[in-house]
């Protein structure tokens, strides 16, 4: 049907009665009926004429014979035609039912067009009840005059100018009598076409409601007296996702989503994304009015232009700014910065800062209250310089926020002068922060994080971080900003602190170079977070690609220094290949603390499932060095449980002090340690500086996978503990790595 791109009309119970509503383009009316006719005396006749040798199964009086149906019209099927027939398709099958609950009898088409016939075999009965397509568990419950257990796919193939077989849902009743069915369409179409350069690109559209109401059901019920949804159904889908046909989708060809119409759908509009390869939006076309849907119609939402970027860098879609470039990205920011930092952001496109000036947006007074959904796309060369507290691409970020799925690259930022606390996401944090990476960074000022600078803030309100990963050169500079001796530099956070802030599922692969002066660069590192305070790390790996080396008097291969309540589960530090070092360079005067996962560890915190392979620890302190495999400086009620590490320990020589130990070097009593293990080459090493532990034990190669049975009891007894497991490392480097820690594999 030919439509006028500005008219936006929409058909409401026939083809030929046209009204105007809400932007949506027209709907038009698929006939509803088709007659099995033509054949009736031939039905007849075949259901007469049986013999009993022609009886197949079935029990007693309910016996089965062979039967044929004719199908005719040719107004809904299987194949649509002219934009609004349809026609049976050869291999069509429906489902055959009588009032005998539960059974279900398949007929099936040898034929095309618009008149074929079904061949099955059912009891010969008063009534028949029918479904296409052919729905195997399918059944009809008298009581309810229901149809019960059919189910349409959300996951659908688009076909040029129709639908793919079996989508068209529709049921029908005949009578014995005449042999007549007379089918009615269950599901509705929304019909759309497309043009523009973006077109090759797309590999799937998907169609929502902006009331996130389901389209699809892997199960439901439709009640033949009220012909709608019924109240039973299950695995609701809210997203119906079309996938390219074969050589793609066309210019000007209409296309379609099949879906069942309930009641509510549509009622707040709908939106329809076109999507690439890797399921990242190109183009968006929506409508926030009231549409109405029904059985056997059409809605034909019109022609979307998949271009790329509009002329202001930006488009606004119900609400969120939907970002193409750099432009775009800049106007949002300078309208957050003016106080509306609620805007809700989408990248459509990857996005260039190279020498664009950035202001960061928002700051501890005024922090960013939206969502910014990077959509799987890259910022590549943000460079900033602050003098102002918290820098990053955001100053800080609100309770409530939430950033996803975003890539910063080459990206720079600098707190100067005396600024404190930056990262390249975010100076401060306290919301949500979800699969947000970075690849290649330099970063520097107090308090430095790869990625956030301060995780949390205040006395309640903590922050999370998950997913993310760092890789590529990481320079964390302690040259500039604050001239203080207690400056504190992480991989990925500088600080973590306050209850609820949380940090999973983190991968840390950087090439690591420290810069500062010689001497109080940095009072704390670690490669994962500087500092942590009433905080948690789980499941968060670091990955040594080279040498670190790094001044500092608190170094922690994850956490420098950790204090009041902590916890790090499932955590590791490796090297890559074969071994690297983990040194602290500080002058000699300087009192050197260097742990495998923590520098210094005080009031009741717990490390648990932890575990530090191929890894040497280094120490360049001529006067102090306390050195473990785990935890350095144990302090105050510590717990170690279901550790072990799988390294060496090297100070320097003729050092006036050492307290070396291979799982804790320093401790407080009580500690507490549970089921861990050490192997080193390092000689006169013990399980703890002042000694042996009954807990703790010196590992024979041979037998770690025995060790591995015993930890994994001890985590089995944590709450955390419960969802991981130690398995023998079968990806290379064993020797060194023997066991890696894992979320547990369920047995379906």
């Amino acid at each position: 049907m030919a439509v006028n791109n500005e008219e936006w009309l929409f058909m409401k119970v026939s083809w030929k009665k046209i009204i105007r509503i809400f932007g949506i383009k027209e709907m038009d009316g698929m006939k509803t009926s088709r007659l099995f006719h033509g054949v009736a005396l031939l039905a007849i006749g075949v259901l007469a004429s049986c013999s009993q040798d022609e009886v197949v199964g079935g029990k007693e009086g309910r016996l089965s014979v062979p039967l044929v149906f004719t199908a005719g019209t040719p107004s809904t099927r299987t194949q649509l035609v002219n934009g609004t027939q349809v026609y049976w398709t050869k291999g069509d099958a429906i489902s055959v039912m009588d009032e005998d609950m539960g059974k279900n009898y398949r007929f099936s088409t040898g034929g095309s067009g618009m008149l074929v016939t079904f061949e099955g075999e059912a009891p010969a009965v008063e009534t028949y009840y029918a479904v296409y397509p052919y729905t195997e568990k399918a059944f009809y419950i008298p009581y309810y005059q229901t149809l019960s257990a059919l189910a349409l796919s959300a996951d659908q193939q688009a076909v040029d100018g129709t639908f793919a077989t079996g989508l068209n849902m529709s049921w029908a009743t005949a009578k014995s009598s005449d042999m007549v069915f007379q089918f009615h369409n269950i599901t509705a179409l929304v019909k759309f076409s497309l043009s523009g350069k973006l077109l090759p690109g797309i590999e799937t559209i998907t169609l929502t409601g902006n009331r996130g109401e389901a389209l699809a059901y892997g199960e439901f019920e439709w009640s033949l007296k009220d012909d709608a949804l019924g109240a039973r159904t299950a695995s609701p889908s809210s997203t119906i996702t079309l996938h390219a046909p074969e050589g793609g989708f066309k210019t000007d060809v209409n296309y379609y989503f099949t879906i069942v119409p309930g009641v509510d759908v549509f009622q707040k509009g709908l939106v329809v994304t076109c999507n690439d390869k890797d399921g990242h939006a190109l183009m968006t076309k929506s409508s926030d009015k009231a549409i109405e849907v029904k059985s056997g119609k059409i809605l034909n939402i019109g022609s979307i232009e998949v271009n790329g970027e509009p002329e202001d860098g930006y488009e606004v879609v119900d609400g969120t700014w939907w970002v193409y470039n750099a432009k775009g990205l800049k106007a949002w920011a300078e309208q957050a910065n003016e106080g509306k930092t609620y805007l809700d952001v989408r990248l459509v496109n990857d996005i260039d800062l190279t020498g664009v000036e950035w202001e960061p947006v928002g700051n501890i007074d005024n922090p960013y209250l939206g969502t910014f959904d990077g959509n799987g796309k890259t910022i590549t060369g943000l460079k900033l310089n602050s003098s102002v507290h918290y820098v990053g691409f955001f100053g800080a970020l609100a309770k409530g926020s939430e950033v996803k799925g975003l890539t910063f690259k080459n990206a720079e930022a600098m707190a100067t002068d005396d600024a404190s606390y930056c990262g390249i996401l975010a100076g401060s944090c306290c919301g949500s922060v979800t699969g947000v990476n970075l690849d290649g960074a330099k970063v520097g000022g107090y308090a430095i994080g790869g990625l956030i600078g301060s995780l949390g803030y205040g006395s309640t309100n903590g922050g999370t971080l998950e997913d993310a990963r760092i890789t590529g050169k990481l320079e964390l500079d302690g040259r500039v900003g604050q001239e203080k001796s207690d400056k504190t530099a992480g991989g990925a956070v500088g600080s973590a602190v306050y209850y609820s802030t949380r940090i999973r599922n983190v991968t840390v692969e950087a090439d690591f170079t420290f810069t500062g002066a010689s001497e109080h660069t940095f009072e704390r590192v670690g490669l994962l977070v500087g500092y942590m305070h009433l905080s948690d790390v789980e499941n968060c790996h670091v990955v040594l690609v080279n040498d670190v080396q790094v001044n500092t008097c608190n170094l922690g291969g994850i956490v420098g220094e950790m204090e009041q309540v902590c916890g790090i589960t499932a955590s590791s530090i490796s090297a890559k290949q074969n071994w690297a070092d983990l040194a602290s360079l500080f002058a000699d005067e300087v009192y050197h603390t260097v742990g495998g996962v923590v520098g210094k560890c005080r009031y009741n915190n717990t490390v648990s499932g932890c575990y530090v392979a191929g890894v040497r620890l280094v120490s360049n302190s001529g006067r102090y060095n306390t050195m473990a495999g785990i935890v350095a400086d144990l302090d105050e009620m510590g717990t170690v449980n279901s550790c072990y590490f799988n390294g060496m320990i090297s100070k320097k020589e003729n050092s006036l002090e050492n307290r070396l130990g291979a799982i804790v070097s320093k401790k407080t009593n009580p500690a507490t340690f549970i089921e861990c293990y050490w192997y080193s080459p390092t000689a006169g090493l013990k399980d703890t500086y002042d000694g042996n532990e009954a807990e703790i034990s010196e590992a024979s190669p041979e037998y770690w996978v025995n060790y591995a049975e015993n930890m994994n009891n001890e985590l089995a007894k944590l709450n955390v503990g419960k969802a991981y497991e130690y398995v023998e490392n079968t990806l290379g480097n064993k020797e060194n790595v023997p066991l890696v820690i894992r979320k547990k594999v369920v047995e379906e």
